[in-house]
C-alpha cells in the first residue's frame, strides 16, 4: 500500500475522531434510560468490548489475504529475530484477565463521572506503567522521564480537585470521587496488562489484529464466566442506586433495556450497541495502519488531543462545563506527556541525556553496520517492531481495549 503524506495524516484524523467516537458511543449507552430503568451494565459493556475485538480476528483474514507480501515480508523478519511464529494462544489469558477487570472497573468508573474527566485522567495510567516497567522490565528512568511522570501528576491531581469542589449540577462529589478512586485502582491491571504483553512480544510474533482477535475471543470466554458470578452478588452500598436490581450485573434486564423500543432514548440505544461493537473492531485496525504508517510524534500528539477535543464536543452538546482549572490540569498534563516521551527536549540540566545517548548510540550503529538495508525494508522492520507500543496505546485509549488513539 502506498501511502502519501496526505493519506497519512487523513488516517490520523480519522483515528482522532474515532476513538472520541468510541467513548462517546459507550457513554450515551450510559445515559440511556428505558421504562424508567438507567442503563448501568459495565460488565455486559465489557462484553460488547471483547465481541468488537474477536472481529478484528477478521480483518487479519482479510489482510493476511490481500496483502500476502507485506506479511510474508514481516514472518521473515520475525523468524531471523527468532521469535516464536506459532505460540500457544492460551498464553494471553493473563494479559486478557487484566484487561477484562480494569476494563470493566473503567465502565463503572465512566459511570460516575463526566466523559471528559474521564478521558483527562485515564492518562494517569502512564505513571503506573512507568514503575512496573522499572521493577520488571528493568527500564532506567531518566531525568525528563520523573520530571514528566510530576508534571502529569500534577495535572491529574489538579483536574481531580477542580472536578470536585467545582462539580456539575446535579452531580454528587463523592460519586465523581468514587470514581476517580475506581479509574486509578483500572491502572495497575491495565498497565499490568501492557508490561506482560511487552514481556511476551520479546519472544513471539503475532500480527497486531491476530492478536487482538484472540485476546478478543478468550476474553468473551472469562466475561461470561465473571457474568455468572457477578450477577449473584449485590452491590457495594456506595453503588447501590448505580446497579441493576441492586446486583452488580443482571443480564436479563440488559437484554429487557436494550430490545425494549419505547421511549426517547430508543431505538438509539440499540444503534449504540451495534455501533460500539463495530467501533471497537474498526478502531483497533486504525490503530495497526496508524502504528505501521505514522510517527510516534504524530500518535502521541493524537493521544493528547483527544481528551481536549472529548471535552469540546461535550460542552458543545450540554453533557458538560467549561472549568479553567480543568483546562489548566490538562495543559500541565498535556506537557508532562510530551516531556516523558521527549517530544519536547529540554536541553540543559541533563534533561536530554537519554536523547544524547540514543543518537551516540544510533551514530555508533550506523557507522559499524556495512550493509545498508533498503528504505522498504527498514520500514517493515520498524513496523515489527512497534507491534507492542501499538498494543500499548490501545490499552489506554479506550474507554476499554478502545482508544488506541491515546
Amino acid at each position: 500500500m502506498v501511502m502519501t503524506t496526505f493519506k497519512v495524516n487523513l488516517l490520523l484524523v480519522v483515528l482522532l475522531f474515532e476513538g472520541v467516537g468510541t467513548g462517546i458511543i459507550f457513554k450515551q449507552q450510559q445515559r440511556s434510560v428505558v421504562n424508567g430503568v438507567q442503563f448501568n451494565h459495565p460488565f455486559m459493556q465489557t462484553m460488547l468490548m471483547f465481541i468488537g475485538e474477536a472481529l478484528c480476528y477478521l480483518i487479519y483474514r482479510l489482510q493476511k489475504k490481500y496483502q500476502a507480501a507485506d506479511f510474508e515480508h514481516e514472518l521473515k523478519i520475525a523468524k531471523e529475530k527468532g521469535l516464536n511464529l506459532n505460540p500457544s494462544k492460551w498464553i494471553f489469558c493473563i494479559p486478557t484477565l487484566c484487561d477484562f477487570t480494569a476494563s470493566t472497573i473503567q465502565f463503572f468508573a465512566m459511570s460516575q463521572m463526566p466523559l471528559s474527566i474521564y478521558y483527562m485522567i485515564r492518562g494517569g495510567n502512564i505513571v503506573i506503567t512507568a514503575v512496573f516497567s522499572v521493577i520488571f522490565l528493568k527500564k532506567q528512568l531518566f531525568r525528563q522521564h520523573v520530571l514528566g511522570l510530576f508534571l502529569a501528576v500534577s495535572g491529574f491531581i489538579t483536574i481531580g480537585i477542580t472536578s470536585i469542589l467545582v462539580s456539575q449540577d446535579g452531580l454528587d462529589p463523592n460519586q465523581l470521587l468514587l470514581g476517580i478512586i475506581l479509574l486509578v485502582i483500572s491502572f495497575f491491571f491495565s498497565s499490568g496488562q501492557s508490561v506482560l504483553e511487552e514481556k511476551l512480544f520479546k519472544t513471539i510474533y503475532l500480527h497486531p489484529n491476530q492478536l487482538v482477535g484472540y485476546e478478543g475471543s478468550v476474553g468473551i470466554i472469562i466475561t461470561w464466566i465473571a457474568l455468572n458470578i457477578f450477577s449473584y452478588i449485590p452491590c457495594p452500598q456506595s453503588m447501590a442506586d448505580d446497579c441493576p436490581n441492586g446486583m452488580m450485573e443482571d443480564v436479563p434486564q440488559f437484554f429487557k433495556t436494550v430490545f425494549t423500543f419505547e421511549g426517547p432514548y430508543q431505538p438509539t440505544l440499540f444503534f449504540m450497541i451495534i455501533l460500539g461493537i463495530i467501533a471497537i473492531a474498526i478502531l483497533n485496525g486504525l490503530a495497526f495502519y496508524a502504528t505501521k504508517y505514522a510517527s510516534a510524534l504524530s500518535r502521541s500528539m493524537i493521544s493528547q488531543v483527544s481528551p481536549f477535543v472529548v471535552w469540546m464536543f461535550t460542552i458543545a452538546i450540554g453533557w458538560d462545563k467549561f472549568r479553567v482549572g480543568q483546562f489548566c490540569g490538562y495543559i500541565i498534563v498535556v506537557f508532562g506527556c510530551l516531556i516523558y516521551y521527549e517530544v519536547i527536549v529540554i536541553p540543559f540540566f541533563g534533561f536530554n541525556r537519554n536523547l544524547k545517548a540514543n543518537f551516540h548510540n544510533l551514530a555508533h550503529h550506523v557507522a559499524s553496520t556495512a550493509e545498508v538495508k533498503p528504505a522498504a525494508e527498514v520500514d517493515q522492520e520498524i513496523a515489527l517492531n512497534q507491534v507492542v507500543p501499538s498494543i500499548q496505546n490501545q490499552n489506554s485509549e479506550q474507554p476499554m481495549n478502545t482508544a488506541a488513539a491515546s
